[in-house]
């Protein structure tokens, strides 16, 4: 990994689990660590997820909810001349679904069906009521459309509020100081300001096409300097010196007030601005059917001797077990039939060989493979698997065009049908 890479995974890392107070060790939203680190390194590409469902059979609705979503958002970006590659695809079995999404369908299709999404709004507009008459909220009913004078300003508020806590210079001059704002500013959900910080960050180089940390990305290293400064004071917390030589380590790693400002501020609308053409009465979904979303990751080998591994040699030896007269099912596991390790000698195999041989005039070709076969009895091809359960969910108005995605599907199956005479 060269430099820039572990530079641009240690900033991740800070944006991932640097929260006032301490650490982040444990992740509260929907979306897990690898998924933010995905779009991270690269967020102008879509990504492999993977979806849970929030309950028990709805997995199908969610599919469906999806997919009205992506297409009337794609949609939208067609009519503003944006290119949205091929049509969503979107597969699933009961409790997963899988989709390829960039990092805005991301944030405004799959969020916006999670729990912790409706959680905040319902906190949201607790508080908007609470202070409505001290300290001056925003309008939280239309959250997160943009809205400069109002949502936009409290996200950033709380913004500047997080960085005087996690170490940076005072917030004077960032908002309102009056005891009513600022209690009403501390509460706002502090998951939400985490969430808005790596988001907006996220969403301003997918519209400026670069990578965090990028020669071109202004942003990224005015956040990593109060990083720097915290991860300073976190690795020596009884440290009292204060030579000339420490105040001029400690304010080179400060953004000045006004570079913090604009920093915060764009964050804040490229928060927002994710969630242009959003309507509460069109767009915001009631349902909550999303539980957690991961990032879809390629299988690798994890043991290199399972028997071992789950204790299985001691299992023979004590019990004198043999399984040579069971059947296995394995599923999902890329099993290859020729492989040395599913052969064994058998008369028959002999037999068919010496016949084969004997007719062709080979007799003395006979060989140790010859006289193998495989113990695998069938194998069966799902690479297709994620296609044909996308069509199941593939709901059109014409009984042509259903008529003809349920065609292409029993052909589909039919070609990969084994034949049997």
């Amino acid at each position: 990994m060269d430099e820039q890479a572990r530079r641009r995974l240690a900033f991740a890392n800070s944006l991932l689990f640097e929260t006032p107070g301490g650490l982040r060790f444990t992740q509260d939203s929907p979306i897990l660590p690898n998924v933010w680190l995905a779009f991270a390194e690269n967020p102008h590409r879509q990504h492999e997820l993977i979806l849970t469902s929030n309950q028990n059979g709805g997995t199908g609705l969610a599919a469906q909810k999806i997919r009205t979503m992506l297409n009337n958002y794609r949609g939208k970006k067609l009519e503003r001349g944006i290119d949205v590659g091929r049509r969503p695809r979107v597969s699933y079995i009961p409790g997963q679904l899988a989709v390829k999404l960039y990092f805005d369908e991301l944030m405004r299709v799959v969020l916006p069906l999670t729990q912790w999404w409706h959680e905040t709004y319902d906190e949201l507009r607790r508080l908007q009521s609470k202070f409505k008459d001290t300290a001056g909220p925003a309008n939280w009913f239309d959250f997160p459309q943009p809205d400069p004078g109002g949502r936009e300003t409290d996200l950033f508020d709380a913004l500047m509020l997080m960085r005087r806590e996690l170490g940076g210079q005072s917030q004077e001059g960032a908002f309102d100081t009056s005891p009513q704002r600022q209690a009403y500013i501390r509460e706002i959900p502090p998951d939400l300001i985490w969430f808005v910080r790596i988001t907006g960050l996220i969403a301003h180089c997918q519209s400026k096409g670069h990578n965090l940390l990028d020669e071109e990305d202004e942003l990224s290293p005015i956040f990593d300097s109060d990083f720097a400064l915290r991860r300073r004071e976190r690795e020596d917390p009884d440290r009292i010196e204060k030579s000339d030589e420490q105040l001029k380590r400690e304010e080179g790693s400060k953004a000045p007030i006004e570079t913090a400002r604009m920093a915060r501020r764009i964050v804040a609308e490229a928060f927002t601005g994710l969630y242009w053409d959003w309507s509460t009465t069109r767009s915001y979904p009631k349902e909550r059917l999303i539980w957690r979303i991961t990032k879809n990751r390629p299988i690798r080998l994890a043991v290199n001797n399972s028997a071992l591994t789950i204790k299985a040699d001691a299992a023979v030896r004590l019990f004198d077990i043999k399984c040579d007269k069971i059947t296995w099912a394995v599923v999902d596991s890329g099993i290859d039939p020729g492989h040395d390790a599913f052969k064994t000698l058998t008369p028959k195999a002999e037999a068919d060989a010496r016949k084969l041989l004997k007719k062709d005039g080979r007799e003395d070709d006979l060989r140790v493979r010859d006289l193998t076969e495989s113990r695998i009895v069938k194998t069966l091809d799902f690479t297709r698997l994620r296609e044909l359960l996308d069509h199941d969910i593939e709901m059109d108005e014409k009984d042509e065009v259903a008529d003809k995605n349920r065609a292409e599907v029993l052909g589909e199956i039919a070609r990969r049908m084994p034949y049997e005479p």
